[in-house]
């Protein structure tokens, strides 16, 4: 049984006492944490409901989204946001083991992500992962071809995370990392100390969509060339994912 996630809101930051999205799935021992973990979404406790905000990504053409599983954990209302339009989305399942929750919308909105079909994450590679809001300020700016370093690739029996050098901000749970190649190689989950950001290995991923019958794609082709920008690619895949707990009316 996974640890129970004690949640304190201090300012915009919700904190994660606990090792969130470490426990590895049934039969695989996990290595855990040295320090407090940060869970990157963003709440706002303003308002009369709470509202989470994350990111996830459309993982086929059906309108299923994948984020994390503590982003959508307990909400009365969970919303997907993308260019400007707001859809209702219906919870689908969710991996307390792996800090995975799978939501479903009418029509996925942009592209589906195409997953790594075999392990291709190496200590030192440059790969890309951030928050839905932010890569609109990333492109505006001129884009970026990388913004994480992998400095685990978690290659170690057992391990299920891979752990990046990243300046990711709060609203990345649930965000894909996009290898050079624009593959997805994992699923942020959390803030570790300092610059490390967790990221679910995209093997754990794709069972977890297997298992529901998800039809995801993996392939070993590239999907961006050389000069393509992962930032847009990101963008293209990529949603903002609003979790209201308590009474909220539909907008």
């Amino acid at each position: 049984m996974p640890r129970p996630l004690r949640h304190w809101a201090f300012g915009t930051a919700l904190l994660c006492l606990s090792a969130c999205g470490q426990t590895a799935p049934s039969g695989v021992e996990a290595t855990p944490p040295t320090a407090p973990s940060q869970a990157l979404a963003t709440i706002d406790t303003a308002g009369p409901n709470i509202e989470l905000a994350s990111t996830g990504f459309f993982v086929d053409g059906n309108g299923h989204v994948l984020t994390a599983g503590h982003a959508v954990n307990g909400c009365t209302n969970i919303y997907v946001e993308k260019e400007n339009r707001t859809v209702r989305a219906t919870f689908v399942a969710r991996s307390d083991t792996a800090d995975l929750a799978l939501i479903k919308i009418g029509e996925t909105l942009g592209l589906p992500a195409v997953f790594a079909r075999s392990d291709e994450v190496g200590e030192k590679d440059m790969v890309f992962a951030a928050n839905y809001a932010t890569l609109g300020d990333i492109l505006a700016h001129g884009g970026a071809l990388s913004n994480a370093v992998v400095a685990d690739s978690g290659s170690e029996p057992g391990e299920t995370d891979i752990t990046l050098v990243s300046d990711a901000t709060y609203g990345a749970s649930g965000a894909p990392v996009l290898s050079s190649r624009g593959l997805v190689i994992g699923v942020v989950t959390r803030r570790g100390a300092e610059d490390r950001v967790y990221a679910v290995k995209s093997d754990v991923a794709k069972a977890f969509l297997a298992a529901h019958n998800i039809a995801f794609e993996a392939v070993d082709e590239p999907q961006l060339g050389a000069l393509q920008d992962r930032a847009a690619r990101a963008r293209t895949v990529s949603a903002h994912v609003l979790c209201f707990k308590g009474h909220h009316r539909p907008p």
